[in-house]
């Protein structure tokens, strides 16, 4: 699913209307935006809070202000939308790693031939400020090098990349918390529970998003103020 649609409730509007889902930058509930603000100063609301939530759309944070018909729908809506634009933004991420891994390949490969020797590879670690002792390094590139003739293409070297970042803990640290099944980040609300629950520390959000700018290494994932399996192995 790429889009959202729904059919306006003001009979002046006619037919469907539509907007990406890449759009979303937040899913809010409550009277938390500037239409909702008007109607709770409004002597004739009738509108229970608790039934409300808003969608802030693209660069210039346009709001869909929405009513549901109970709390619980409202809950369900929001629960619904906040992991449909986590996984949206998750499959982003991961097309954006893969450029980012594949421009440092480029960079790497000095003779242009669009494939790195193990010595490349080692130099290319150390440039990502990557530390794996020679051996294990070996046996990982090795294992990546599917046609067994001594180098890594594109591809498999982000194989090779994400074979060397594995930490299971770390992986189930992620699976945990985070909002959508198959994220592979948390963002600032994620990493604040996990503290929370699993470290027994208070951390503020703000506090939260410091901490995944200090530590989130992948600048497609620090742009965004999420922190990856790389960024949290570095903190823990």
């Amino acid at each position: 699913m790429t889009a959202l649609k729904y059919t306006d409730s003001h009979k002046w509007i006619k037919g469907n209307c539509s907007f990406p889902i890449a759009d979303i930058q937040e899913v809010r509930t409550g009277w938390n935006t500037a239409i909702f603000d008007s109607v709770a100063k409004s002597s004739s609301n009738a509108l229970d809070e608790r039934q409300c939530f808003s969608l802030v759309m693209g660069n210039n944070y346009v709001t869909l202000d929405l009513a549901a018909d109970s709390p619980e729908t409202r809950d369900r809506w929001v629960a619904a939308l906040q992991t449909l634009v986590k996984r949206h933004t998750s499959a982003s991420l991961k097309k954006q790693h893969y450029l980012y891994l594949k421009e440092h390949f480029i960079k790497a490969d000095s003779d242009k031939n669009k494939r790195l020797g193990f010595d490349e590879i080692q130099s290319l670690l150390k440039q990502m400020n990557i530390s794996i002792d020679k051996k294990n390094a070996k046996r990982m590139f090795e294992r990546a090098d599917k046609n067994r003739n001594g180098n890594l293409d594109v591809v498999e070297f982000v194989d090779f990349y994400e074979r060397l970042l594995v930490r299971p803990d770390i992986d189930q640290i992620i699976t945990s918390f985070t909002a959508a099944d198959d994220a592979n980040f948390l963002d600032a609300v994620d990493l604040q529970r996990f503290l929370q629950q699993s470290q027994k520390v208070e951390f503020s959000l703000d506090d939260c998003r410091m901490l995944i700018n200090n530590h989130e290494v992948q600048p497609t994932f620090k742009k965004e103020g999420f922190l990856s399996s790389d960024g949290l192995s570095r903190y823990c």
